[in-house]
C-alpha cells in the first residue's frame, strides 16, 4: 500500500487502504506510547531513583501499553478501562512528573468506550483531573497549561485514530449498503414515472375499445373514428415508454389538456379547458401536465360524473392548475386518502419544485384536485435534477465533516501546544510575537492546503507548498537562534502524505534528525533534545495518519456514491430493456389488433367484435404490466406467452405450427426466452407479409434453443444469410442472451423466409450486479 502519496494510496481505498487503516492506527498510537514513555523514563531516571522504581515504572509502562494495543479494537470493554484508569493515575503517587502524561491516553479511551455525550463529559472530567494532579506536583502556570493542553491534544489524537480507522472500515464493509439505496430510490421513480405517463393512456385505449364495441353494431363508422383515436393513444404510449425507458419526459402542458379533453367527450363527458398562455418554466409546465394526467385518468376511472374543468390561472408569483368533477364517489376519495392512485406521486414532484397539492371533495358532490408551484422554481430542482434520496441516507456524508473538524482540532492544538512552549523561553515581546506568527502562518498552510480532501497531493503544487511549510518551519531557527520553537511534526507528518514512499520515510527521518540536531546545538545532548525528537516523531505521525485516514473517508464515500450510480446506470439500462420487451409487445399487439379490427369492420362485425375485446383485454393486461414491471414482481409463463402469440398470429390470418418441447427453465431463462417470443412475432407481423410462422422451442441436455420462421420476406440477395440484429428491441434481446452465455441470430433464409434462432444455456447464471459483491438486485425479474 502507498502510504507516501496521498493521491495514489486513495486510488486503492476500495482494496487495501480501508483494512490497513486499522493497522496503521494501531502502530501510530504504539509509536507515540513507547515514544512518550521513553521521555517519562528518562524523566524517572534524572530524579536518581532505585533499580528497583525503574523496574516498577518499565513494568507499568508495559502493562498499560499491552492494553492500549491488545484492546485497541475492542473499545466497549469496562474492566479494561478501569485497569487503564488505575494503571494512569497511581502511579502519580510514585513518579509525579514524570507519569504526569499517561492519563491523556485513558481520556482518548473514555471517548471510545462509553456513549458520545457520557463519553465526552468523562473526558473532560480526565483533562481536569489531570490538571489537577499537575497543580498538586508543580504549581507552575505553564505547566498546568502545557500538560492540560497535551492531554486534550493526545486524547483526541487516540481517539481520531481509532475512529477513522473504524469509519474506514465500515464504510468500505458496507460499500453496496449506498448501491441499494440507489437502485430501491430509482425503482420508486420508475414506477411513478410509468404511472403518469401510461396510466392515462392505457385507462383511456380501455374506455374508448368499450365505446367502440357499444357502437360497432348500429354506428360502424364511428367505430371505426374510435379505432383510429384508439390506434393513435396506442403510438403515443408506446412512444412514452421509450420517453420512461431513456429518462427523457419534457410534457407538453397544451398537448396534455387537450387530450385530456378529448378523452372526457369520448366517455360522454363535458370537458371545459381553460388555459392561459402563461409563460412557465419547463419543469413547471411537465409537473403540470402530469398532474392534469393524473387527475383525468381518475375521473374517467372513479367517478360517475357528466362534466369536468380543467383551469389554469396565474395567482401572485405562482401557476394554479385545478381539476373539478362532478360526480365524486366514495372510490375516488378513498383512493386519494390511501394515496394508491398516484397522488403520492405528484405530492412529490409538487414538493419538489417549492409547490403544494390538494385533493378533496367539494359541495354539491363535485372533487377538486389542486396544484399550486411557483412560476421561480429553478430548472435545477425539477425531477430530473433532484437530489436522489439516496444521496441523503450516507453515513459517510454524515460523518466527513466531524473528521475534518477533529483533525483540525488536533492541529489547533498541537499549535496552541507549541504556542505555550513559547513562553518556556527567554524571548522579548518581538520574538514571541514573531514566534506565534509563524506557529499560526504553519498551521493555516497545513489547514488550507494538506487537510483539505479535494487536494492532490502529488502534484507541483503540492511540492511547492511543501516548501513553503518547510521555510515556516526553518524560519524561527535561523532568526531566534536558541529561542527556536516551531512544529517540525507538521512538516514531517506533510512529507508522508506528498512524496513517494521512500523518499517520504527518508524525509521524515531527515527532519526528525535535523530538528534533534538544532536543539542539541544550542541546549545540549540531554531531556531537551529528547523531548524535541519525541515531539516531532509524536505530532508527525498524528498528521500523518489523521490526515491520511480522513481523506480516506472521503474517498471511499466518493467511491460509494460512484458505486451507486453506477447501479442505478446499470439499473435503468435493465429496466429500459424490460420495459422494451414486456410493454413494447403489448402496445404493438394492441396496435396490429386496431388495424386489423378497422378491416373487419366493412367485413365481419361478429370477428371485429371479438378483436375488440381481446383489445380491452391487452389494455387492462398492459396496466396490470405497467404495475408488475415498477414494482418488480412480474412473473413470466412461457406456456401463457406461446399460447397468446399463437393467438394473435392467428387473429391475423397466420398458419402457425409449434413445437414446444422444454422441460423445467430457470426463471431467468424462461423470461429471456419470453420476451424473445414476443418481439420475433411482433417483428413478424410489423415489417413482413406473413402467411405462414413456425416458432420452436426445443431442450437439448443443458442448451435449449428457440427458433421462430415465417415467410413474406421479399427476397433481396444483398441480405441473405446476413444477420439482421439491429433493432432495438433485438439488440437489448441479444445482450441478455449473451448475458446468459447464449447466441442470438437474425437472418434471412432463402425461400423468401426469415429464421429468428437464440440458443442459451438452461442453466445459465445472469451476469451483472446479482452475482456481485454489492448484492444489488434488478428492478423486476423480466
Amino acid at each position: 500500500m502507498d502510504w507516501g502519496t496521498g493521491g495514489s494510496a486513495l486510488l486503492g481505498a476500495d482494496r487495501e487502504a480501508p483494512h490497513l487503516a486499522p493497522k496503521l492506527a494501531v502502530g501510530i498510537v504504539a509509536v507515540d506510547f513507547c515514544s512518550y514513555s521513553a521521555f517519562g523514563l528518562l524523566q524517572v531516571i534524572e530524579t536518581g531513583p532505585s533499580l528497583l522504581m525503574i523496574a516498577l515504572a518499565v513494568l507499568l509502562m508495559s502493562c498499560m501499553l499491552s492494553l492500549q494495543l491488545l484492546f485497541f479494537h475492542r473499545w466497549h470493554n469496562y474492566l479494561v478501562f478501569v485497569l487503564q484508569a488505575v494503571l494512569a493515575y497511581l502511579p502519580l503517587i510514585w513518579f509525579g512528573q514524570a507519569w504526569i502524561g499517561m492519563p491523556s491516553f485513558l481520556a482518548g479511551r473514555a471517548l471510545l468506550v462509553l456513549p458520545s455525550l457520557a463519553g465526552w463529559a468523562l473526558f473532560v472530567v480526565i483533562v481536569l483531573t489531570t490538571a489537577l494532579a499537575q497543580a498538586m506536583v508543580n504549581d507552575s502556570t505553564l505547566d498546568l497549561a502545557y500538560t492540560t493542553v497535551t492531554t486534550v491534544l493526545f486524547g483526541m489524537a487516540i481517539y481520531g485514530l481509532a475512529r477513522l480507522a473504524g469509519l474506514a472500515t465500515q464504510l468500505h464493509d458496507a460499500r453496496s449498503e449506498l448501491a441499494r439505496y440507489a437502485v430501491a430510490d430509482e425503482r420508486l421513480r420508475f414506477a411513478s414515472d410509468l404511472h403518469d405517463l401510461l396510466g392515462l393512456s392505457l385507462s383511456a385505449i380501455s374506455l374508448r375499445s368499450r365505446t367502440a364495441l357499444r357502437l360497432l353494431r348500429h354506428q360502424p363508422l364511428q367505430a371505426k373514428e374510435e379505432l383510429a383515436d384508439i390506434l393513435d393513444v396506442a403510438r403515443q404510449a408506446l412512444a412514452d415508454v421509450r420517453v420512461v425507458a431513456g429518462g427523457y419526459r419534457e410534457l407538453s402542458l397544451a398537448d396534455e389538456c387537450a387530450t385530456a379533453e378529448s378523452m372526457l367527450r369520448s366517455a360522454n363527458m363535458e370537458a371545459t379547458v381553460d388555459l392561459p398562455d402563461l409563460p412557465m418554466p419547463a419543469p413547471v409546465r411537465t409537473t403540470l401536465a402530469t398532474v392534469v394526467r393524473e387527475g383525468v385518468t381518475n375521473v374517467l376511472r372513479h367517478s360517475k360524473g357528466r362534466y369536468c374543468e380543467i383551469t389554469v390561472y396565474r395567482d401572485g408569483d405562482a401557476v394554479v392548475l385545478q381539476v373539478v368533477n362532478d360526480g365524486a364517489t366514495t372510490a375516488q376519495q378513498e383512493r386519494t386518502n390511501d394515496g394508491s392512485s398516484g397522488i403520492h406521486n405528484l405530492l412529490r414532484r409538487v414538493a419538489e419544485l417549492g409547490g403544494e397539492l390538494h385533493a378533496g371533495p367539494l359541495d354539491g358532490g363535485r372533487f377538486r384536485l389542486l396544484a399550486r408551484i411557483p412560476l421561480t422554481a429553478d430548472e435545477a430542482t425539477s425531477d430530473d435534477d433532484a437530489v436522489p434520496l439516496w444521496s441523503t441516507r450516507r453515513p459517510g456524508r454524515l460523518r466527513r465533516e466531524p473528521a475534518r473538524s477533529l483533525l483540525a482540532a488536533v492541529l489547533c492544538m498541537s499549535c496552541l501546544a507549541a504556542t505555550i512552549h513559547v513562553f518556556y523561553r527567554d524571548e522579548t515581546p518581538a520574538e514571541v510575537v514573531f514566534s506565534i506568527v509563524c506557529l499560526v502562518a504553519m498551521l493555516s498552510v497545513q489547514l488550507g492546503y494538506f487537510s483539505r480532501a479535494d487536494i492532490r497531493l502529488q502534484s507541483p503544487q503540492a511540492y511547492a507548498m511543501l516548501g513553503l511549510l518547510a521555510v515556516l518551519v526553518c524560519l524561527p531557527l535561523l532568526v531566534l537562534g536558541a529561542n527556536w520553537v516551531s512544529l517540525p511534526g507538521l512538516l514531517a507528518g506533510s512529507a508522508l502524505l506528498v512524496l513517494p514512499p521512500r523518499v517520504g520515510w527518508a524525509a521524515f527521518v531527515v527532519i526528525v534528525g535535523a530538528t534533534s540536531w538544532g536543539r542539541a546545538y544550542f541546549d545540549g545532548f540531554g531531556v531537551s533534545m529528547a523531548f524535541t525528537v519525541i515531539s516531532t516523531v509524536i505530532n508527525g505521525l498524528i498528521v500523518f495518519g489523521l490526515t491520511w485516514m480522513s481523506r480516506l473517508v472521503t474517498e471511499l464515500d466518493k467511491a460509494r456514491v460512484e458505486l451507486a450510480r453506477r447501479a442505478v446506470a446499470a439499473e435503468r439500462l435493465r429496466f429500459a430493456r424490460d420495459l422494451h420487451d414486456l410493454l413494447g409487445h403489448s402496445l404493438s399487439a394492441i396496435t396490429l389488433k386496431c388495424e386489423l379490427t378497422r378491416r373487419l369492420i366493412a367485413i365481419d362485425v361478429a370477428k371485429a367484435r371479438v378483436e375488440l375485446v381481446s383489445i380491452q383485454d391487452q389494455a387492462r393486461q398492459a396496466l396490470a404490466d405497467v404495475r408488475s414491471v415498477a414494482s418488480g414482481y412480474q412473473d413470466v409463463s412461457l406456456d401463457d406467452e406461446s399460447q397468446a402469440v399463437g393467438s394473435l398470429l392467428a387473429a391475423a390470418d397466420v398458419t402457425v405450427r409449434m413445437d414446444m418441447r422444454y422441460g423445467e427453465l430457470p426463471a431467468r431463462v424462461r423470461t429471456v426466452l419470453t420476451a424473445l417470443l414476443r418481439e420475433g412475432v411482433t417483428n413478424a407481423l410489423r415489417h413482413s407479409k406473413v402467411q405462414r410462422c413456425e416458432i420452436a422451442i426445443r431442450q437439448q441436455g443443458d442448451m435449449v434453443s428457440l427458433e421462430i420462421i415465417n415467410d413474406g420476406v421479399p427476397v433481396d440477395d444483398s441480405t441473405e444469410e446476413t444477420d439482421l440484429v439491429g433493432g432495438s428491441g433485438l439488440r437489448n434481446l441479444a445482450k441478455r442472451v449473451t448475458d446468459l452465455g447464449g447466441h442470438l441470430s437474425a437472418q434471412p433464409i432463402t425461400g423468401g423466409r426469415f429464421r429468428l434462432r437464440a440458443t442459451v444455456s438452461a442453466r445459465s447464471k445472469p451476469s451483472g450486479f446479482t452475482g456481485d459483491p454489492d448484492g444489488v438486485e434488478p428492478v423486476t425479474t423480466l
